[in-house]
């Protein structure tokens, strides 16, 4: 009874140093640093940890981070547009679905109908990733404010205007902001005439 009271402490102890060094969610991959799968079936019966996807656990003294979820089962996504804007903190609307981008190629079919994904052009693709954190604590990629301001501008994304417009407003309040950085996007997406208009408008 000692010797099995003390497994469970220590099973607690290496999932409480796990949710400090990962907050929140896990990959089974991570987990399985610490724990058989044995200790693993135990902790999910004991709820401990929740399966939230296939291959994703989130603690159970915490509530689902879905941008952490779904970044770690698509780990080649980066969060754009709405998404990018709402965790930059230039949005308060939570997204209907979570905007993610692929490389052109990236087999989309099978993407959860929870994420609206989009595919951009390779040489493109990796320009502007930046790591932040959720309201939660976790780590996920997206991309840098300059680079998401001018790709909501394209036609093709359907971004609404008063979501840009306020983006913008706010971006035009930033001491850091950069307008070059927003100019050599504007280039490579062609949006540069729809940049100028807002510019125009908020600077």
């Amino acid at each position: 009874m000692i010797e099995q009271l003390k497994r469970v402490i220590k099973l607690l102890d290496n999932l409480s140093k796990l949710s400090s060094d990962n907050h929140s969610t896990f990959t089974r991959k991570e987990l399985k640093t610490q724990f058989s799968n044995y200790d693993l079936s135990k902790m999910e019966k004991n709820n401990d940890i929740e399966r939230s996807e296939r291959g994703i656990y989130t603690l159970n003294d915490y509530l689902p981070d879905m941008f952490s979820i779904y970044q770690l089962k698509y780990q080649r996504g980066i969060y754009c547009l709405n998404t990018a804007l709402y965790l930059l903190d230039f949005s308060d609307r939570y997204p209907d679905k979570l905007d993610m981008m692929f490389p052109q190629g990236y087999n989309t079919s099978k993407i959860s109908t929870q994420i609206s994904a989009h595919t951009q052009l390779s040489k493109y693709f990796d320009l502007g990733i930046i790591k932040v954190k959720t309201m939660n604590g976790n780590e996920v990629k997206t991309y840098s404010l300059e680079r998401t301001l001018a790709e909501i501008l394209r036609p093709q994304n359907h971004v609404d205007p008063d979501i840009v417009t306020n983006a913008y407003k706010k971006w035009a309040n930033r001491k850091n902001k950069d307008i070059g950085e927003l100019f050599l996007f504007a280039q490579k997406f062609k949006t540069i005439n729809q940049v100028q208009s807002y510019l125009d408008v908020v600077l």
